[in-house]
């Protein structure tokens, strides 16, 4: 997804900051990560990955920006999308996981 994309959603969002929830934090989902933290419309609120590493390593960028207080980190995608303060979700998981994240 693009940057330009992201501050598309996210102006159309204007009661409050449009809060992102990213499903798979590698290279790709921090990358995303960095996109949304430019965006002063867009809040990360909550991160999953099933391989510890990577969680690690998302919440090292969101730590890098300042922006991982009250990050909510786990393991099951399932857990982040049942989160009440999720408002939108990025799946950033390799290709071939996207539809079982997505149904």
């Amino acid at each position: 997804m693009s940057l330009a994309l992201l501050q598309a959603l996210t102006a159309a969002h204007t009661d409050a900051p449009l809060r992102f929830g990213i499903i798979g934090t590698g290279c790709i989902g921090q990358e995303h990560l960095r996109n949304l933290h430019l965006i002063p419309e867009a809040q990360v609120v909550a991160i999953a990955d099933t391989h510890e590493p990577s969680l690690e390593a998302g919440l090292e960028t969101l730590r890098k920006q300042g922006a991982d207080g009250g990050v909510v980190c786990v393991a099951n995608y399932r857990e982040l999308l049942a989160l009440p303060q999720v408002d939108a979700v990025l799946v950033a998981t390799p290709n071939d996981h996207h539809r079982e994240c997505l149904r």
